[in-house]
């Protein structure tokens, strides 16, 4: 597959230097600059019997993205996208983050109520909240083929085949309906992956309702058919005084023993301390595994520009725990810890974004440090800055 993915880059690149006058071309890169400062006395996981070595430490992140698009002709577009991720003063990793050729709105059935969309080549996909399909935090895309079916009565079918090098292959479809505009859309998504030791299917739904403007919420479940692995994701969003006030509440659980590659936490809804620096799964970072959070949060516009909050994340469950267990019956048995995000993000201009966070962790019984004389919940602090420019 990757033979055909530097393949198709390369027809790209021949085809627009070859035929200059057929591409509209769109050039634009984007810039992520972050100082990053954790200053924590390691703490120590009870369950795992082991420490991630988190230790005081200031340094610098910078990530870069360069894209290139362009419409090759009437319906044929293509989306180039290279990234540049890492630490200063350390490794940088270069990739292509997206690189596909677009088919757009194929009728191969003559049909006037049906459009299809034809995507090739290494691209984004993302369903709901991402509790079973998601791209990393660095968004570095997927080695795939989709089609995208549009139906006229407010409905649509993605159906994809994702290609994984480490010989997994992950075949789904998702299903959406718009049953009330502006108020009412469920997703209904099917997805099975074949991998060494790991096959079967997880089914799941999204429903996301707008009673009224000032009110939105979200149900997501997720199940492995063939197992115990379970995903849950519910928020509500509440608005007051003119959009000036959001207080929001969310629920998200994920014991997902039968795991997909491709099912992550998002570092900025879910807690900037703990979600970054917590302990490795056996199959990567930030996977959604053995983990429940109850989020609480408030955020405050003070101008069109300025916005302030502040979030409080619990996470539960870190170990092989029922649902119930974790986040309604014995809670504090499980508790891993107690985190506080104090934040502010400015949109200087229209293409300049900046955010501040303050993150407080409090360890709980399941994260706690490894001597006997050292109190149980000793704070862990982080301060993040970033800046975000677009060219």
């Amino acid at each position: 597959m990757k033979i055909l993915f530097v393949s198709l880059l390369l027809f790209i690149s021949v085809l627009l230097m070859s035929y200059p006058a057929l591409a509209e071309l769109n050039i634009g890169a984007e810039v992520r600059v972050r100082s990053n400062n954790t200053d924590s006395t390691d703490y120590y996981s009870l369950r795992n019997g082991t420490s991630p070595l988190i230790s005081s430490d200031f340094y610098f992140t910078q990530r870069t993205r360069v894209y290139l698009t362009g419409d090759l002709s009437k319906g044929v577009s293509v989306n180039t996208k290279f990234q540049e991720i890492g630490r200063w003063n350390n490794t940088s990793t270069l990739f292509f983050e997206n690189a596909y050729i677009k088919l757009s709105k194929l009728k191969p059935f003559s049909n006037d109520n049906m459009n299809i969309d034809l995507i090739i080549g290494r691209q984004p996909i993302e369903y709901g909240n991402g509790l079973v399909i998601c791209d990393a935090d660095s968004a570095s895309g997927f080695n795939a083929i989709k089609a995208a079916v549009t139906f006229k009565k407010d409905a649509s079918l993605d159906v994809f085949s994702i290609f994984n090098s480490t010989t997994a292959t992950v075949l789904g479809g998702l299903f959406s309906k718009v049953w009330q505009p502006d108020r009412l859309k469920q997703f209904i998504y099917l997805i099975y992956q074949s991998k060494i030791f790991e096959n079967g299917f997880f089914i799941g739904s999204r429903v996301d309702v707008t009673p009224r403007k000032d009110v939105r919420y979200n149900v997501e479940v997720a199940k492995e058919l063939s197992g115990n692995g379970l995903g849950i994701d519910a928020d509500i969003d509440l608005k007051s005084q003119g959009d000036k006030y959001l207080v929001s509440a969310g629920l998200l659980y994920g014991n997902l023993n039968f795991s997909l590659d491709t099912s992550y936490i998002k570092h900025e809804e879910y807690g900037e301390y703990y979600i970054t620096n917590r302990l490795d799964t056996p199959n990567g970072n930030n996977r959604l595994k053995n983990l429940g959070i109850i989020k609480l949060g408030l955020k405050y516009i003070a101008v069109n520009d300025l916005q302030l909050g502040v979030n409080m994340f619990n996470y539960k469950n870190d170990g092989n725990n029922s649902f119930f267990n974790a986040m309604i019956f014995n809670a504090a048995t499980f508790d891993i810890g107690l985190e506080y995000n104090l934040f502010a993000r400015y949109k200087y201009t229209a293409n300049t974004d900046i955010r501040l966070v303050y993150a407080i962790f409090y360890p709980g019984v399941n994260a706690v440090f490894p001597s006997t004389n050292t109190i149980k919940g000793d704070v862990a602090h982080k301060i993040l800055l970033e800046c975000i420019a677009k060219f």
